[in-house]
């Protein structure tokens, strides 16, 4: 039996090999698919996060910007998830490990200590977002994908600038 085992084993590696060869964009394909999934989950996270922002922020600054998040964001999961299907990419029902453990930890905050770790949490989010579209951008096999990633940048960017500002104090204190 440990002789089969081994030999199904080869073969598997055999035509998984042969179908990188033959199929030279699957790899690519995938990391397009990752890309989209994780484009989904963030956008699940940042609409729940914008609801939490709305509800908790001190500022009136923080409470426009989670308004925002929540509406921006759930306009890109419909174009996203619009376009997952088609491409028969499964559709994600929730956020990452790692973004509700930072929900978890923001739920937990009032006052001005929630503005700082809300502006904070977004800061860091919408900088790992922007590198994540542009590399799609760059790098992405799937033209539609990468159109996508093009045609969202811009608000990712916009959502950026504003997190500085209200962290800079400069806006809605």
């Amino acid at each position: 039996m440990n002789a089969m085992l081994k030999k199904l084993i080869a073969g598997v590696l055999a035509a998984v090999g042969w179908l990188t060869l033959v199929l030279p964009g699957a790899a690519q394909q995938n990391e397009d698919a990752k890309f989209l999934m994780d484009a989904m989950r963030s956008d699940l996270a940042e609409m729940r996060l914008g609801e939490l922002g709305t509800q908790r922020g001190q500022s009136e600054g923080v409470r426009h910007f989670g308004h925002m998040l929540s509406a921006d964001h759930g306009s890109s999961m419909k174009d996203t998830s619009d376009l997952a299907k088609s491409l028969k990419v499964a559709v994600p029902t929730e956020a990452s490990a790692s973004d509700q453990k930072e929900y978890e930890s923001l739920v937990r905050l009032s006052g001005d200590e929630f503005d700082k770790a809300f502006i904070d949490a977004m800061v860091k989010g919408h900088r790992d977002a922007i590198s994540k579209f542009k590399k799609e951008m760059e790098d992405g096999d799937d033209p539609e994908v990468a159109s996508l990633a093009r045609e969202t940048l811009p608000k990712l960017e916009e959502h950026l600038a504003m997190a500085l500002a209200l962290q800079a104090g400069k806006s809605g204190s």
